[in-house]
C-alpha cells in the first residue's frame, strides 16, 4: 500500500510543487489500505487525492498569474531548486507561495535572458499557466483511474513505467 501511495503521489506531483506536508499527512490515512481497497473495488482515496491535486493546481496557477502582475525583485539574492524530486514537501501554503514565487521568477528570468521583453514574457507565461489549468480540467475519471492503476502496477513491477496527469505540469 505504501509503495502504491508513493507511486501515485509521484505520478501526480513528482516535483512537490502542489501538495503540502499537511496534504500528505491527510493522505496517510489511506497509505496502509490502498491494496485492500483495490481488491474491494473502493477507489475513493485515489479520487480524493486527485481532486485535492486539481484544487491545488488551480490555486497555484491563480497565484502564479497574480505574481505576473506584480513583477519581481531581481536584486534579491536567492535560488530556485529545479529538480525537487528529492526535496521535502512544502510545509504549508506559505512555503508553497514562496516556492511558486521563485518558480515564476525563474520562468521570467529565463525568458528575459532569452531576449524577451516584459510584456511578451507576461503574455507568454499567462498563456502557459492557463494551458496547465486547461489540461488538468480535461482529465476525466477514466484518466484518474488509469493513473492510479499505473501507480499500482509500477509499485508491484518496477519495469512498468507510467505517465499520469503530471504531464499537465510539464
Amino acid at each position: 500500500s505504501r509503495k502504491i501511495m508513493q507511486a501515485y503521489l509521484d505520478s501526480l506531483d513528482s516535483q512537490k510543487m502542489f501538495f503540502t506536508q499537511k496534504d500528505i499527512d491527510h493522505f496517510s490515512q489511506w497509505q496502509d489500505t490502498l491494496d485492500d481497497d483495490i481488491w474491494d473495488g473502493k477507489l475513493d482515496a485515489p479520487f480524493a487525492i486527485f481532486n485535492r491535486y486539481r484544487e491545488r493546481m488551480a490555486e497555484r496557477i491563480a497565484y502564479a498569474q497574480g505574481l505576473l502582475e506584480k513583477g519581481f525583485d531581481f536584486d534579491k539574492k536567492e535560488s530556485y531548486q529545479l529538480d525537487r524530486s528529492k526535496a521535502d514537501w512544502p510545509a504549508d501554503d506559505a512555503a508553497l507561495d514562496d516556492l511558486w514565487r521563485k518558480r515564476v521568477k525563474n520562468d521570467w528570468l529565463r525568458l528575459t535572458l532569452a531576449g524577451k521583453k516584459d510584456d511578451a514574457i507576461a503574455k507568454l507565461l499567462k498563456k502557459r499557466y492557463a494551458g496547465y489549468l486547461k489540461r488538468i480540467r480535461q482529465i476525466e475519471s477514466e484518466d484518474v483511474y488509469q493513473t492510479f492503476m499505473n501507480a499500482y502496477a509500477s509499485s508491484t513491477d518496477p519495469h512498468t513505467s507510467y505517465l499520469g496527469p503530471r504531464a499537465a505540469e510539464n
